[in-house]
């Protein structure tokens, strides 16, 4: 790979006296967060908080695949939301992604990097069948970035890595540390299954370093 690093910094969802010493030159919008919002009811959105014609955006990140709420908090979900069939839920979501680029195209909107990631601890929900596999997993990614590049051709795809993203795979020698594969190999694994990220990159948060590969 011919790789090249850059600094994008931006307050989380908790920001606090890190990210104030740290200073941001990004604007970080969490529309995971923000589906109950803009869609409470099936096909009814409402985008004018989360895309305000009176903000300036300057540099965005857009982070729009973590599934935080399902592995978390489900009831943050909107209640329409099948949270019982994962096949549905797949398309439910799959048509808030399209929706959310599509409103940033029309409202001109520039988004520097999409986020897509997936939490693990969605991919071991109930409705998810229980631990399922890094392979399951890149396959989850794949079709997210396939989404938004449907709907934006020269969107730039980031996949945000930290150790707490992978399950294990029997297919693949882990680290030993919870079942987790190698970084390196699951970035592999994603070229190997042709998923057209642009940057891989790491979440600066308190424990995120503690088991990352030596």
């Amino acid at each position: 790979m011919d790789a090249k690093f850059m600094l994008h910094d931006a307050e989380g969802p908790n920001a606090g006296a890190f990210s104030e010493e740290l200073g941001t030159n990004t604007i970080k919008i969490f529309l995971d967060h923000a589906w109950q919002r803009v869609e409470p009811v099936d096909n009814q959105w409402n985008w004018d908080d989360e895309f305000s014609s009176n903000r300036d955006y300057g540099h965005l990140m857009l982070q729009i695949g973590a599934l935080h709420m399902l592995a978390w908090n489900s009831t943050d979900l909107p209640g329409w939301v099948n949270q019982d069939n994962l096949d549905e839920f797949k398309e439910q979501y799959g048509e808030f992604v399209q929706e959310a680029v599509t409103q940033v195209k029309q409202r001109n909107i520039h988004v520097d990097i999409y986020l897509i990631e997936l939490e693990a601890n969605f991919a071991g929900h109930e409705i998810a069948g229980g631990n399922l596999t890094n392979a399951w997993i890149i396959d989850w990614i794949k079709w997210e970035v396939e989404l938004v590049k449907s709907i934006d051709p020269n969107a730039k795809i980031g996949i945000p890595l930290t150790p707490t993203e992978f399950r294990t795979d029997e297919s693949l020698d882990n680290t030993g540390d919870r079942g987790r594969i190698l970084l390196a190999d699951f970035i592999e694994r994603m070229i190997q299954e042709n998923v057209q990220f642009d940057a891989f990159g790491f979440n600066v948060a308190s424990g995120a370093y503690d088991n990352v590969d030596n």
